[in-house]
Parts: structure tokens; C-alpha cells; sequence
């Protein structure tokens, strides 16, 4: 007669299946308990002693593995969103500044005499020649003067820049 065994099934019903009712079934492979049971019950007094305890270990492991993973993959993707957020706004701030120093650069040129006295006099020969020097010395790539009715006076562009349509703003 065998020794009793946790895992071995005791009831005549279930011996015909050899597993216990409530454990799953894989695809075509059944957990078969008896075998199981008749494998660890070979083992040597060490076998039986380091399995349980190497099972719990990788268990473990594994376990924790995931946890380290999980954990770490949120950490870098909260360390990314900040990065991103704060280069975006460097961007932003950038940007502006941009802008502001081309408005201001815009200011200085629309106020001085002979251009206001040019766009007046509608004259294109003399708005070309004031302001084709500054259109290559601020680097620009779109120059465009307009006069109070909104009337185009003056279109310097970029070639690249050809089909873009511009409406004129209201002017200060």
C-alpha cells in the first residue's frame, strides 16, 4: 500500500481521469496528478526538500521581474513626458521671442521716411530699393508690403514660397 499523498486522488471516480476536477484542461494535454505525484515521490530527501523552495524562488522572481519592469518602464516613460513637455515649452518660448524681435524689426522699417513716403506715392522702384538690402540682410523669406486699403504694393518671396496666399492684417 502507498503512502498518502496531498496530490495524490484517493476517490475511485477520479482515478479514471487522474487529475483533479476544478484544474483546467490545456488544449489535448490534462494535468495528470498521479504522474506528478509518482515523480516527486522518486526524488531524493534533497529533491523533495529544493524543489518547493526553487519553485517559490523563481516564482519569486519572476514576480518580481515584472514588477521591476513594470515599474521602470514607467518611470522612463514619466522622465520622456517631462522632457517633452519641457522642450516643447523651450520651443514655444523660442518661437515667441522669435516673433517679437520680427515685429520689432517689422516696426523699425515700415516707420522710417522714405518708405512710408514710398508706399504713399505707390512708387514699387523706390520701395525695391530700400528694401531688397533688407530683405537679404534680415535673411527673410517673405517680405510683403500692403497700404492702408490693402492693396499689395510689394511681394518679395521665396520661390518655395510662391503659392502661399496671404491676406493682409489689420494694421496697427
Amino acid at each position: 500500500k502507498r503512502a498518502w499523498h496531498p496530490l495524490r486522488m484517493t476517490s475511485s471516480k477520479h482515478n479514471e481521469q487522474n487529475r483533479l476536477p476544478f484544474l483546467p484542461s490545456i488544449g489535448f494535454m490534462r494535468l495528470n496528478l498521479s504522474k506528478l505525484s509518482t515523480q516527486y515521490s522518486n526524488l531524493s530527501l534533497s529533491g523533495k526538500l529544493l524543489l518547493p523552495l526553487l519553485s517559490t524562488t523563481l516564482g519569486l522572481w519572476g514576480i518580481s521581474a515584472l514588477c521591476v519592469g513594470y515599474w521602470q518602464t514607467a518611470k522612463m516613460e514619466q522622465g520622456l513626458e517631462e522632457r517633452t513637455l519641457e522642450f516643447a515649452s523651450q520651443v514655444e518660448q523660442n518661437f515667441a521671442q522669435r516673433v517679437e524681435i520680427l515685429e520689432l524689426k517689422a516696426r523699425s522699417i515700415t516707420e522710417t521716411a522714405t518708405i512710408g513716403q514710398a508706399a504713399a506715392q505707390k512708387d514699387r522702384a523706390k520701395l525695391l530699393q530700400v528694401l531688397l538690402p533688407v530683405k537679404t540682410s534680415l535673411n527673410l523669406d517673405l517680405l510683403k508690403v500692403v497700404d492702408v486699403n490693402r492693396e499689395s504694393l510689394l511681394d518679395l518671396r521665396e520661390e518655395s514660397l510662391s503659392s502661399l496666399s496671404l491676406q493682409a492684417a489689420k494694421l496697427d
